[in-house]
């Protein structure tokens, strides 16, 4: 479940560590077969991962969680190859805490309040700012209440504007810090923020289970 190149961040002790990187991509995987050679590179599905249950000691997932369609899945996944006393360790953007969804249109079209506010476009920066910080939020927890958590948006942006690149135009779980840390205390695990709620992380998730 790495992104090209995120094994060279967390690369510890050869000797010390014995590492197991998950993809789908098949090109992805060749290329970091080739340059780190000393780790495993399976080609697997997130969902169900190569690994036996209770194997290993940490499984990382960065910004993997907010473009799965079944996010509660693959936490039971990672929970269930990691040993007693072990971690999981996630990173993904908090986009419910600070109203940011970013693969929904709102306004009249894709793009953020602020973007549009500096191209001139008044009223759609006011019904953008609306539609982010009241209806959405409001839509969400009558859905919750309807349907219960980890709700996903199957109409990502990238799915109409394929040729604009921007962050988190194909994300479709409208991820949440709060979400994730109470489904995992449900569970009976516990949980803490390493680097707290503040600067990069007040609307970025960094949660160990």
């Amino acid at each position: 479940m790495f992104p090209r190149g995120a094994y060279k961040a967390l690369r510890l002790e050869r000797s010390a560590v014995i590492m197991s990187a998950v993809r789908f991509s098949q090109s992805v995987i060749e290329h970091n077969r080739n340059r780190y050679p000393e780790a495993r590179w399976p080609t697997s599905s997130a969902y169900r991962l190569p690994l036996r249950d209770d194997s290993v000691d940490a499984c990382f997932s960065m910004y993997v969680l907010d473009h799965l369609v079944c996010p509660e899945k693959i936490l039971d996944e990672m929970l269930r190859v990691t040993k007693k006393g072990g971690h999981a360790i996630l990173l993904f953007p908090d986009f419910l805490r600070p109203g940011r969804f970013v693969s929904q249109q709102a306004g009249f079209g894709f793009g953020t309040a602020k973007e549009k506010l500096k191209q001139g476009t008044l009223p759609d920066t006011v019904v953008t700012f609306y539609d982010n910080r009241l209806r959405f939020p409001k839509m969400l927890k009558r859905l919750k209440r309807r349907i219960g958590g980890f709700t996903v948006h199957l109409q990502p942006a990238c799915l109409y504007y394929p040729n604009m690149a921007h962050p988190d135009f194909d994300a479709v779980y409208i991820a949440s810090k709060a979400e994730v840390m109470n489904w995992a205390i449900r569970q009976g695990y516990g949980v803490y923020l390493p680097k707290g709620v503040q600067g990069l992380f007040k609307d970025h998730a960094f949660v160990v289970i």
